[in-house]
């Protein structure tokens, strides 16, 4: 799956324990949810990886780095 042009993983490990991965740049997040469903599972994902661009963006402003 792709959000805001980063691609992510889901994958269900045991029934409601999901596994998830994606990589900005050179960092590689991971880590486990455990939530009842793929759909609730993908938009936790998605948040983690709003809040970690915009962290980045934040930092990357802060250095005068511009996109």
């Amino acid at each position: 799956m792709v959000h805001n042009n980063i691609e992510f993983s889901i994958q269900e490990r045991e029934a409601g324990i999901w596994r998830w991965e994606y990589t900005i740049g050179e960092l590689i997040k991971s880590g486990e949810l455990v939530v009842s469903t793929r759909v609730v599972a993908s938009r936790k994902v998605r948040q983690h990886i709003d809040r970690d661009l915009r962290i980045l963006y934040r930092s990357q402003r802060q250095r005068g780095i511009r996109f």
